[in-house]
């Protein structure tokens, strides 16, 4: 997931990159405008090249001739041109600069900037690789933005199996038959606890059923919005949990997932979390859930006699 981000980053830099060289150019256009005022009327005399173009066509690289105080001049329209539309004869309206008549443009590109083609092909990258943003971070659970008040800083960690001076600092996990990881428990030393979105490579999108169960270290846990549920027991017993934080994304509150942790203060649901058992948290639990204003969520909450702010 973290490579196609930086493809999508890199889609966007190059596209900023063309509209910049649009602009150079533009600018350029414009000051040659500027110079090429006068009118005469020309004619196709010839071709500087002929060629066949990519569907098979044949195209072409006018000559074009037109008189300049009685003097007659030629010179090769920069562009490759159907030819068909382009024969030996037809007229054209052009512009020149004065002092250097050689130097011109026909008079129906007055109101076309060939840079603006350059222009707005980084514009459309922009808009893909924003529209590719959007849909990474919609896949990956973290929303369109970050939660108000939240850390959407989702850290990537790696697990210390084997070395038991630094097993401690890791989290136990499992491999899922789709390549994801889910998480069976934490030794580690930190009170407060941000659950990786990534371990060892892995999307971490699941908790184990009693994962955390009995950690007397916890004090504040923030979950990411890969992991969709929080399982039965998850939580329970961890005494001195304050903070739960679950990010957006996650959806579902099982049974008995806080059960025990009497000393919860703060509880954050976003939106995305849709389903909560009834007896997920402790019955007098003297926590402040935070949901937005007229939520089911709230509704769940007031329901039950929980204290609610919106948020």
């Amino acid at each position: 997931m973290q490579a196609w981000f930086f493809m999508a980053y890199g889609v966007m830099g190059l596209g900023c990159l063309l509209v910049l060289f649009g602009l150079l150019g533009r600018r350029n256009w414009n000051r040659k405008l500027d110079r090429e005022r006068a009118l005469a009327a020309g004619r196709v005399v010839g071709y500087a090249k002929k060629a066949t173009g990519q569907r098979g066509s044949p195209v072409c690289q006018p000559i074009i001739a037109f008189t300049v105080d009685g003097v007659e001049h030629r010179a090769n329209w920069n562009a490759i041109v159907p030819l068909s539309q382009w024969p030996v004869g037809k007229e054209v309206d052009l512009l020149y600069d004065p002092e250097h008549p050689e130097e011109f443009h026909l008079s129906e590109q007055e109101g076309e900037s060939p840079p603006f083609s350059v222009m707005r092909g980084g514009a459309i990258l922009i808009a893909i690789a924003l529209a590719a943003v959007i849909a990474l971070r919609l896949l990956s659970g973290g929303g369109l933005l970050p939660e108000k008040g939240r850390d959407d800083g989702l850290p990537r960690v790696s697990v210390f199996n084997g070395d038991p001076d630094r097993a401690k600092q890791g989290f136990s996990y499992t491999l899922n038959q789709d390549g994801t990881a889910t998480i069976t428990g934490y030794n580690g030393s930190e009170s407060e606890l941000i659950l990786p979105m990534m371990i060892d490579g892995q999307l971490v999108t699941a908790i184990g059923q009693s994962a955390f169960a009995a950690n007397q270290t916890l004090a504040s846990v923030t979950v990411p919005g890969t992991i969709r549920i929080i399982p039965a027991g998850a939580f329970a017993g961890c005494l001195s949990l304050h903070t739960f934080n679950p990010l957006r994304g996650v959806q579902r509150i099982e049974s008995l997932a806080f059960t025990g942790c009497l000393s919860l203060k703060d509880v954050y649901l976003p939106e995305s979390v849709t389903d909560i058992a009834d007896n997920a948290f402790p019955k007098d639990c003297g926590a402040t859930f935070y949901a937005a204003k007229g939520s089911e969520t709230a509704k769940w909450c007031e329901e039950r006699g929980y204290a609610v702010k919106a948020e």
